[in-house]
């Protein structure tokens, strides 16, 4: 199931770049807000220290002002990135809205909504399943459903989900399956009538907010995903943030049932004995798609340390968005450089420091891991690519007209990769790498010897760098890609492919 709820998901998600919305937050100095400015150059120490594989962005607010804001390069304010479990938030507001439209009751089952699709010798458990239950992620379902989900034909993803096996009573016990936000997504366009969660939230939350045109990856049915796959900017991600803490009310407007806002952001189900706990604000409960927290706070996260953290006894709200191998370092460092360092009133103003803080801001910068090696001269080459798991058909390679980088074609069978490779610097260009619709990535190369050319990308948006390694033997190609993957524990995706030199016309 991990291959394909984080693994397929960010290798072949098809998603829609926009540039963010009109609205923005007021922006000030921190001390104004009650914050040291050493207090924020201590956060983003803590971040580049501990987020072992690089912070994106961040963006800090109290009493609902930006007081400090950055992006690591070649990330900038208008990037969107991915979510990953940090959508569920979204899907959970969506039921709160059918709730307040009495389109459904959280005590609702929800084989009421489906009673075509449930198995005839399905286990009398199963009917017991409720709408606040896949809220709180205590359906009882032996394993996580969202495989089966992903994998069913057309019209038929309620019943995968009603084919896993129940381990115990629904509500009783803690146990986070995607699958149950992709039922609360199902049921929702069942009761609302509109497949495009999108589109549904769109007058009722993202007009409200100023959020420009976004998109959401959808399951097999069409129907927004849920559990992954939305796309935002983290302003957006904070503007989300600041409305839960603010109980739900927006310029004026209660754009959330402050009913479902106190529900959704309180302990519904203990999960402090879940087998992979540990990590100790993974054990504080849980409530309607959020964690709860230490210190009184909730959030919203996702794979590779996407974060929004809500801190209500200090009105802050923090936005993260990373390459991450652990979020809970990102949250220690949230907890450490802000918590004590906090007043309710306005600070004396200390020009120096803040002046300190806005030049780490203005130098913030990723590095692709860089490849060392000699320069070595090659010519233009085509190779034709056995079958593999990658699906690549092709591979071209070529010096680049500068004679500063080297141009590659990657043909796989939904997309064609065309990009360049600086051997001294990175170089940025637009195309579909990863995913079937074009992103921007970064790319650094070198000859690791005069056979083996190494080269680092970094689609933006994404949590993950690729490491590409082309081997060459006489007329022979291997191919090998490489990336980090974080699942409870770092992991590598390694799959190579073989090709054969292409005769040139």
């Amino acid at each position: 199931m991990m291959k394909k709820t984080m693994i397929g998901a960010m290798v072949t998600a098809a998603v829609l770049t926009a540039t963010a919305g009109e609205w923005s937050f007021p922006r000030t100095t921190p001390e104004s807000q009650g914050i040291r400015s050493e207090a924020v150059i201590d956060l983003i120490d803590r971040l580049e220290k501990k987020n072992a594989d690089w912070p994106h962005a961040y963006m800090l607010i109290r009493h609902g002002k930006v007081v400090a804001e950055g992006w690591w390069a070649p990330y900038d304010a208008a990037t969107r990135h991915q979510l990953y479990s940090a959508s569920k938030g979204f899907v959970s507001l969506a039921i709160g809205y059918a709730v307040e439209d009495r389109k459904l009751t959280l005590n609702d089952r929800v084989n009421w909504f489906f009673p075509w699709y449930v198995p005839p010798e399905q286990d009398e458990r199963a009917s017991e399943i409720r709408v606040r239950d896949l809220l709180a992620m205590s359906s009882g379902q032996a394993q996580d459903a969202a495989g089966a989900m992903l994998d069913a034909q057309r019209g038929m993803v309620p019943r995968a989900f009603f084919s896993v096996p129940m381990a115990e009573r629904p509500g009783l016990y803690f146990n986070y399956h995607n699958g149950n936000t992709m039922m609360l997504a199902e049921i929702h366009r069942r009761v609302t009538g509109e497949a495009d969660m999108l589109r549904y939230l769109k007058p009722r939350l993202f007009d409200p907010l100023g959020f420009g045109e976004i998109a959401w990856e959808r399951n097999p049915d069409g129907i927004d995903i849920g559990g992954w796959g939305l796309w935002l900017s983290v302003e957006e991600i904070a503007a989300f943030a600041q409305l839960w803490l603010q109980g739900g009310v927006w310029d004026g407007r209660q754009l959330i049932p402050r009913d479902y806002v106190a529900m959704a952001s309180r302990k519904q189900i203990e999960n402090a004995t879940i087998p992979w706990g540990g990590p100790p604000d993974w054990n504080q409960g849980y409530g309607f798609q959020f964690w709860m927290c230490r210190y009184n706070c909730f959030r919203g996260d996702g794979y590779a340390g996407q974060i929004a953290l809500m801190m209500p006894e200090h009105d802050i709200a923090v936005a993260i968005t990373a390459g991450s191998g652990d979020i809970q370092a990102e949250l220690d460092a949230a907890y450490v450089s802000l918590m004590n360092a906090v007043k309710h009133r306005a600070l004396p103003v200390d020009a120096a420091a803040l002046a300190s803080l806005r030049t780490c801001e203005a130098q913030l910068r990723l590095a692709l891991p860089p490849p060392a090696g000699p320069n070595v001269a090659f010519p233009a080459e085509s190779y034709r690519m056995a079958e593999n798991r990658l699906g690549l058909l092709r591979v071209a390679l070529a010096p680049a007209a500068s004679g500063a980088a080297v141009a590659l074609t990657l043909e796989f069978g939904d997309r064609t990769a065309v990009f360049e490779a600086g051997f001294d610097a990175d170089i940025r260009t637009r195309t579909a790498f990863a995913y079937p619709e074009p992103l921007d990535l970064v790319a650094r190369a070198a000859w690791s010897s005069a056979n083996e050319l190494v080269v680092n990308i970094l689609p933006i948006g994404t949590p993950s760098w690729f490491t590409l390694d082309f081997a060459f033997a006489g007329n022979r190609l291997t191919y090998r890609q490489r990336t980090p993957i974080w699942f409870r524990h770092e992991t590598l995706l390694d799959v190579s492919a073989t090709g054969t030199r292409m005769a040139t016309e």
